[in-house]
């Protein structure tokens, strides 16, 4: 029995997500590719931002895979990238516990 070992989880979910079929965009198939977009920033894996690392890898795959797919994965990762850089809003509340306010911070 061979161990394949990849070099990060990025690249184990990158794996994951083009093995099976993302060109159908199939529920499954997109839950597999926001699983990919969350390691790319849970791991800071900067490479994967670039336009043409993320076609190249793509490629090396699926060598059919068209372009037009490729790209909206890719400006959907972008969009992914913005979403995951906004703060959170601090929210506050205040609530009248008896006599007396109790303020009470969420972030």
């Amino acid at each position: 029995m061979t161990i394949i070992r990849h070099k990060t989880p990025t690249e184990e979910c990158f794996l994951e997500w083009m093995t099976n079929h993302p060109e159908s965009f199939h529920e499954l198939d997109e839950r597999r590719f926001y699983q990919f977009a969350n390691c790319v920033f849970s791991y800071n894996a900067k490479s994967w931002l670039n336009s043409e690392y993320f076609r190249k890898r793509i490629l090396e795959i699926k060598p059919y895979f068209q372009k037009k797919y490729i790209d909206e994965f890719y400006n959907r990762l972008l969009i992914l990238k913005k979403y995951n850089e906004v703060r959170k809003l601090d929210c506050i509340t205040i609530v009248l516990d008896g006599d007396k306010y109790i303020q009470r911070q969420y972030r």
